[in-house]
């Protein structure tokens, strides 16, 4: 069976689940409850689906049409990718634009259900979306994620190793970064903050990984206490004992990855919750108590992270130096082979 005609039924499989549970359109962005630029396999449900693999897409499943949106990046290829899957190649126009979305609410009746997995939509795209959508006549369902229904192959969720970014290179400890940070949420009144971004929590923990491919980052959410100990969910297995005991000296407790969800659970009734709608899951977010005040804002980290100290500049530099000398080298035996190609003709 060619991967063409793979395709063709695992999107036939999707629409016979999207039938039994009455949803007209399945949008599957390029996307993960921590809403990183690449993916872990467990979450490229878009490739799986529809055998286009670029980085950047959104596959929308109807009864009568499926279509991949992407930009002019990937249009050569992922003509050929969906070469006779049934699938159609919908051309951006304009990058990083939520064009599908006009195309539903042109192409859907009113009172259609479109639906989306929670796992890969943020709360703050949830209410622009169903602002969206309810202004059309139509419905939006977070809590299907018919992808997972037919997925019986799903990788797992990868387990790297989670190994300390070096002192020399971090130039701050993680005690004074949450220490920072815990500045903020005094600022907003805020007795907790959720984390889920990976880049940020690899930056506030000093910790790297390998679960993203070329991105030094673990799958993770962070949950930070105004005063007491702070929560780090992560795959506990690959946290070595003696990386462990340094961030339980330091305030950082770890648990399992899907503990986020009990520990938002048990927040208490008076807790005021700092967040970015942005950065945080549906899913997630479906944890926290409808007595918990949320406070949505910026991820302070973000912006601490950008702010370099002269030590880190200091690496940056050093680092461009070397880059710079790699490309030389290599722009160098690029010539000298084409110097001997043309020596022989």
């Amino acid at each position: 069976m060619s991967s063409h005609t793979v395709h063709h039924d695992r999107v036939q499989a999707l629409r016979q689940r999207m039938q039994a549970h009455q949803v007209q359109a399945c949008i599957v962005p390029s996307a993960d409850p921590h809403f990183s630029e690449y993916l872990p396999g467990h979450w490229q449900g878009r490739a799986w689906l529809s055998g286009f693999t670029g980085s950047a897409g959104t596959l929308v499943v109807c009864a009568d049409h499926a279509g991949v949106w992407t930009d002019g990046r990937y249009f050569e290829q992922a003509e050929r990718e969906l070469a006779s899957s049934g699938i159609k190649l919908m051309k951006l126009r304009v990058p990083h634009t939520a064009e599908h979305i006009e195309w539903l609410l042109q192409h859907l009746q009113p009172g259609s259900t479109v639906a989306v997995a929670a796992d890969s939509l943020s709360l703050a795209s949830r209410q622009r979306l169903k602002r969206q959508l309810a202004d059309h006549g139509l419905q939006l369902r977070t809590d299907l994620d018919l992808p997972a229904e037919i997925w019986d192959d799903r990788p797992a969720l990868p387990a790297a190793p989670v190994f300390l970014h070096d002192m020399s290179y971090a130039g701050s400890s993680r005690g004074e970064k949450i220490s920072r940070i815990r500045a903020v949420m005094q600022q907003h009144g805020a007795s907790h903050h959720l984390v889920s971004s990976l880049d940020d929590i690899a930056w506030i923990t000093n910790l790297r990984g390998s679960d993203v491919e070329c991105n030094p980052v673990f799958l993770a959410h962070l949950l930070i206490s105004d005063q007491g100990q702070s929560v780090l969910c992560t795959d506990m297995s690959r946290v070595a004992p003696e990386i462990a005991a340094e961030l339980q000296r330091e305030g950082i407790a770890l648990a399992d990855y899907a503990a986020i969800h009990d520990y938002l659970a048990a927040l208490p009734a008076d807790a005021v919750l700092m967040l970015s709608a942005a950065h945080t899951a549906c899913s997630v977010a479906a944890a926290i108590p409808t007595t918990v005040r949320q406070i949505h804002e910026s991820l302070p980290s973000t912006l601490f992270k950008a702010l370099k100290s002269t030590h880190e500049l200091d690496h940056i530099r050093e680092t461009m130096r070397q880059d710079g000398a790699a490309l030389v080298r290599g722009a160098k035996q690029l010539l000298d082979r084409l110097a001997e190609e043309i020596g022989r003709a």
